[in-house]
């Protein structure tokens, strides 16, 4: 009583498939299509992104092994100038103690001429310093 099969039954049971099937040409077939479509799409964007995420690090690493690459070569460049410049200025000390020990060499020969000069000439200045000394004391007397 609840539940009849009749004609009105089966003509709904038809209704339904005839819908169903218009219903799976016209809009889930296309839908199911676009999702399928939609899906690779974002697949292949994820792929995409993953494989820019892998050259990001490889460009990362790359990037800091120059870095410590450059940096070393500059070190080595600096440790090379500061050999240049401390050669430099060993060479230039050695001149400079060079010219000075020079120059002190030459005063030391003038300071002995002039001593041995004023040692020649103090036997002679003594006489004469005597002689005006000993003309002073006879003139007051």
């Amino acid at each position: 009583m609840f539940l009849s099969l009749d004609g009105t039954f089966w003509i709904q049971l038809i209704n339904f498939a005839v819908f169903y099937l218009i219903l799976e040409l016209v809009f889930l077939r296309v839908v199911r299509r676009a999702i399928i479509a939609r899906r690779a799409h974002i697949d292949s964007i994820q792929s995409e992104y993953t494989a820019a995420l892998h050259d990001l690090a490889a460009v990362k690493a790359h990037g800091e092994q120059q870095k410590l690459a450059n940096r070393r070569a500059i070190e080595e460049y600096f440790a090379q100038m500061r050999a240049e410049a401390n050669d430099e200025a060993a060479l230039i000390t050695a001149r400079a103690t060079a010219l000075a020990n020079d120059r002190v060499a030459k005063a030391q020969a003038i300071v002995a001429e002039e001593i041995d000069a004023a040692s020649q000439r103090m036997d002679t200045l003594a006489d004469e310093l005597a002689s005006s000394l000993l003309g002073r004391v006879l003139e007051k007397a």
